[in-house]
């Protein structure tokens, strides 16, 4: 009776391995592979107060390194799309993780020092005249950053529409699985 208890056990055990090859072969379903972009948005939105932060801090002058507080986010990215092996959720996950990639591009790449010169100019006594170089040199430069910044924008703007344009074709992906 105890050997029979075993033999059942075993073929039991054998049965159960045979059914999930069998359902891992079907490949990721939609719903898991979506489970898996689900996760990773929300350490995306974690980092969102950290991004909030270094804007705070770019107006108040202080040096921000947009690479930086970006990385966690790609890096969330990076893995969710290494893990999502689903073709129909992997075609749209691809197109967030490029959107979001340019987008990041952009802004580690943005000479942005006129916050900084900005900051200082609202220091500068500007009935002084010995700062009245200072003051010029610093308006040349502003001048010249806005000429880059609407080219930025005009940038941004196309990653940040083609991101929306991925997100929204991942949910009604997801909503369809």
């Amino acid at each position: 009776m105890h050997t029979q208890i075993r033999r059942t056990g075993a073929v039991l055990a054998g049965l159960a391995l045979a059914a999930t090859l069998a359902s891992c072969a079907g490949g990721q379903s939609v719903a898991d592979a979506c489970a898996i972009a689900t996760d990773a948005d929300t350490k995306i939105n974690e980092s969102n107060s950290a991004i909030t932060e270094g804007f705070s801090d770019l107006t108040s002058g202080e040096s921000v390194n947009f690479g930086e507080l970006l990385a966690p986010a790609q890096d969330a990215l990076a893995d969710a799309q290494q893990q999502i092996t689903n073709e129909e959720v992997k075609g749209a996950y691809d197109k967030i993780v490029t959107s979001f990639s340019a987008t990041a591009d952009m802004l580690e790449n943005v000479d942005l020092s006129v916050f900084q010169d900005l900051a200082e100019l609202q220091n500068l006594d500007l009935s002084d005249p010995a700062n009245l170089d200072r003051i010029e040199e610093l308006q040349a430069k502003s001048d010249e950053i806005q000429e880059q910044t609407q080219g930025l924008q005009d940038d941004l703007k196309t990653t940040q529409d083609d991101l929306m344009s991925a997100v929204t074709e991942l949910n009604e992906v997801c909503a369809a699985g």
